[in-house]
This record gives structure tokens, sequence and C-alpha cells, in this order.
């Protein structure tokens, strides 16, 4: 079992579809009301016409969610793009930590 504590740290991605700057604001806003920490690596500047980079790009931010020291991975969107990281990510060793994956397509 995870144990989540204060400061425990939450690495925000977005391996799928594209989601505005104003969805990040209000994530880490309430993960700090919760006393958690957040990262990220979101660019708002790439356009991609179906999802929020190009394949490589979202591959390597969940690639380095999965093995950094955050406890939690929150994916700000979901949806087709995800399916297209399946088989790289199949392909990864386990890491260390196992870690609470939370999908969330439309947060608002």
């Amino acid at each position: 079992m995870i144990k989540i504590k204060k400061g425990d740290m939450v690495d925000i991605i977005a391996p799928a579809g594209f989601t505005g700057p104003e969805r990040l604001v209000k994530a880490v806003a309430e993960l700090s009301k919760w006393g958690l920490l957040s990262r990220t690596n979101i660019d708002f500047s790439s356009f991609h016409p179906y999802h929020s980079d190009e394949d490589e790009v979202r591959f390597k931010d969940l690639k380095n969610a999965i093995y950094s020291d955050s406890k939690i991975i929150w994916c700000l969107r979901g949806g087709y793009g995800s399916a297209r990281l399946l088989e790289k990510l199949s392909k990864l060793k386990k890491p260390k930590n196992a870690k609470i994956l939370i999908g969330y397509r439309d947060w608002e």
C-alpha cells in the first residue's frame, strides 16, 4: 500500500490530449491545498492537432514520471493518445517503487 503524506511529490503529465494552462493551475492549487508538491514539464507552446505533444515527448514525460521520486502520477487528460504509448510502456523495466496513477479526462 502506498501511503501519501503532506510534502509528497505529484508528477503532473499530459500523456494524451492537449490541456490548457488553466487546468494545470487548478490542479497545482488543489494539490497545494492537500499539502502535496507538484512537478510538471507540460509545454503549452507545443502544438499538435490531436495530442498534447508528439508521441516521443509524451512518452518521455511519462517515463520520467514513472522513474522519478514522486508517489503519484496525475494525467491531466486521457484519450486515444495514451494508447499510442502502450507498446513503448510495455518495454520499460519495472520501477523500484509503486505509484498511484490518476487518470482524469475532463477534470474541471
